[in-house]
């Protein structure tokens, strides 16, 4: 009895011409379509329990403490929820992450310089809940507890490093080092964490080719990005300067080692030096502000008769291509 009814349903799917003509078919098109959406309007708003993962994210320094580690960065919950809300978050969008102000946290001291604070998980489920739009029954599956450790808080001014990317035109130059400003800023956080920092750098940027002067902004970046940190001004404004470069012939004399351990004379005394530079630069620049020097022969070679000449100062803004010649004869003098 039951096979003679799959094979009419299946004699029905491959010939379905014999039961209905093809002016029923509009018919039985819609009537599919509508039964189809009903069955899944009723899927979609049946309770099915699911598993979510919420991101967490802590932010706020308070007045006298800085956060400087936690122990978990997602929370995995249980909730029951209706099918439409499931793949909203599955496939269209994934739960934002829940932040957590620690400035309110009661910490106690663990260390002299350290603290620690505990918060239960069940205090954040209401406003959780209300956040991800869900009204059905909610879990918490792990963890049941958050810890965090917190440290005494300081501020130092720290130099800022630009992280930026770009090409210059052939028979164009810099015209100058980057110019940032503020060159300085303010960084607020746990002390640990400060006392390493030697500079704080900017999100890295591509420019691509620049061919004109461009002066844009850069936010700065928090030197560990899952902890608060306070930074005052957070951007700062960049400026990249350009200009068509011209060659220079300068005349240097060679600096002599300021030691009394060798005295020397050198042949020649002065060396020539091939330079670029931005043309918007070239009435400032004068040879004296270039410095270049030897240092004492090596006691261990008593059979070299010449020393290279190393460059010892030269501005910002020009590059040395060739140094003639690039090393001198010496002679030790009693």
């Amino acid at each position: 009895m039951v096979s003679r009814r799959w094979k009419k349903i299946a004699f029905f799917l491959v010939h379905p011409g014999s039961f209905l003509s093809w002016h029923d078919f509009p018919i039985f098109l819609f009537c599919l379509l509508v039964s189809s959406g009903l069955w899944l309007i009723i899927r979609f708003s049946q309770p099915y329990e699911q598993i979510i993962n919420v991101p967490l994210t802590y932010t706020g320094i308070g007045k006298n403490l800085a956060l400087v580690s936690f122990s978990d960065s997602v929370l995995t919950l249980k909730a029951s929820i209706r099918g439409i809300q499931i793949v909203n978050f599955r496939y269209i969008h994934q739960p934002q992450p829940y932040s957590i102000d620690v400035t309110s946290l009661k910490a106690r001291q663990i260390h002299p310089l350290r603290y620690k604070a505990i918060l239960p998980v069940g205090q954040l489920l209401p406003d959780i809940a209300q956040k991800l739009g869900i009204g059905g029954q909610i879990t918490v599956i792990d963890p049941d507890t958050l810890s965090f450790i917190l440290e005494k808080r300081m501020t130092r001014r720290l130099p800022v490093h630009v992280d930026v990317i770009y090409t210059i035109p052939p028979g164009m130059m810099l015209a100058d080092s980057l110019f940032v400003k503020p060159p300085k800023v303010e960084v607020t956080g746990p002390a640990s964490v400060l006392d390493t920092l030697r500079n704080l750098h900017t999100i890295t940027t591509n420019l691509g080719q620049v061919v004109k002067d461009h002066t844009f902004q850069l936010s700065l970046r928090k030197p560990i990005e899952s902890l608060p940190f306070i930074i005052e001004p957070s951007k700062v404004e960049v400026s990249v300067l350009v200009d068509k470069f011209t060659e220079v012939l300068a005349e240097v004399p060679v600096s002599l080692p300021d030691s009394t351990e060798c005295r020397l004379k050198i042949i020649p005394e002065k060396v020539k030096l091939h330079l670029v530079m931005p043309m918007r630069r070239f009435r400032e620049f004068e040879p004296s502000i270039c410095r270049v020097g030897v240092s004492c022969p090596s006691t261990g070679n008593q059979s070299a008769i010449t020393l290279p000449v190393q460059i010892l100062q030269l501005p910002a803004y020009v590059r040395c291509l060739e140094m003639e010649p690039p090393m001198v004869e010496f002679l030790i003098l009693d």
